[in-house]
């Protein structure tokens, strides 16, 4: 990998700068039940992700919030002060790319490609392996839809972290890299998939429109 490519706070700026989009992209253009199924998915793995590292760290659980609008753990400081907080806040990578892996392994036999490449050659490698008449496919497909809300960290994650983040952007990593890329292509992977559903619904709705001024 390049220099820039083994930057750590890039790509953590890079996974929730997508994950963003992503979650604005279902909210705005694709908010129908398998969505919003989906999304509780997403959030609960990212939330208890959280959690897991609150119990890890020191830091006690007061609640969990995981079917409301701003799902969310609250927590009190962990006793590991900024490193503590550091990997609270970006656990949703790890316990998402966990809970990803798991499935893949044990429920889609290892249809991704975890192997050390950059985010567009990750996706270019699960694309060409996709077969919608397969059902694990299909089941792969739905819990990438919302990889962003699984995996990215939130704002307020970030607002929690931001002195480390900058100071990330001074340390490179190839290991840890790695594991921010595969989060990364898993949430471009989730874009490029949105992209294409909205595509399809609007050239439905328009040959819907079409026929019917004909008709």
């Amino acid at each position: 990998m390049a220099n820039w490519e083994n930057n750590i706070g890039l790509l953590i700026l890079l996974i929730s700068l997508f994950g963003y989009i992503s979650n604005y992209l279902n909210w705005r253009f694709l908010n129908t039940k398998i969505i919003r199924y989906s999304y509780i998915v997403g959030a609960m793995v990212h939330e208890m992700s959280h959690a897991f590292f609150c119990l890890l760290t020191g830091a006690k659980i007061k609640q969990i919030k995981i079917f409301s609008r701003r799902p969310q753990v609250i927590h009190t400081k962990s006793k590991l002060g900024i490193v503590g907080q550091v990997l609270i806040s970006l656990a949703p990578i790890i316990g998402g790319l966990l809970f990803l892996f798991v499935i893949d392994y044990f429920v889609l036999q290892q249809s991704f490609s975890w192997e050390r490449s950059t985010g567009y050659e990750n996706v270019l490698a699960w694309l060409s392996v996709v077969d919608l008449l397969s059902w694990r496919n299909l089941i792969a497909l739905f819990v990438i839809l919302n990889a962003g809300s699984m995996l990215g960290p939130s704002g307020q994650d970030l607002k929690n972290i931001w002195p480390a983040v900058l100071a990330f952007l001074f340390w490179h990593n190839q290991t840890i890299a790695f594991i921010l890329w595969l989060a990364l292509s898993i949430i471009l992977l989730n874009i490029l998939l949105q992209l294409s559903v909205i595509t399809l619904k609007a050239i439905v709705r328009l040959l819907l429109s079409i026929f019917a001024v004909k008709d």
